[in-house]
């Protein structure tokens, strides 16, 4: 399991990225969740769910590597232990990627409950429309189960 390691928050970028020092500026993504990105519909709001999280906190980081694109993914971890992507699965403000967290009872079971209370981004009527947005026809997608 990769360590914890305290990191400087020095913004967030979106729903699901944010910028840390730590030797240098690195932007993180969170692992294993999407947010809808700026500009497309709960983008604004998934982005100040994140902020309300993290801003003026001291955190700590558990990189897991890079993505296809070169990005550090990680979990971004509260100083009570619990982990952003969680927050944001259990408050609506993310999908959870079945593809890479396959097992991942906890994030199902945020996402679930999340949807069935119609928080967040569920709240609106084609949650879909994101992915579609992103190029992914939703009959393809492995990111959300209505």
């Amino acid at each position: 399991m990769p360590k914890n390691r305290p990191a400087k928050l020095v913004g967030v970028i979106d729903g699901d990225t944010i910028e840390i020092l730590h030797k240098q500026h690195t932007n993180v993504s969170f692992s294993m969740v999407d947010c809808p990105e700026n500009g497309q519909a709960y983008g604004k709001r998934a982005k100040q769910a994140t902020s309300e999280l993290v801003f003026g906190k001291e955190v700590a980081l558990q990189t897991h590597g890079l993505d296809k694109y070169g990005r550090t993914l990680g979990d971004v971890i509260l100083p009570d232990g619990t982990k952003v992507s969680h927050k944001l699965a259990q408050d609506g403000w993310c999908w959870w990627y079945r593809k890479y967290a396959r097992g991942d009872t906890v994030l199902e079971g945020l996402e679930k409950a999340a949807r069935e209370a119609k928080k967040g981004l569920r709240a609106h009527p084609r949650p879909l429309l994101r992915l579609e947005e992103k190029g992914i026809p939703a009959f393809d997608c492995s990111l959300v189960r209505l």
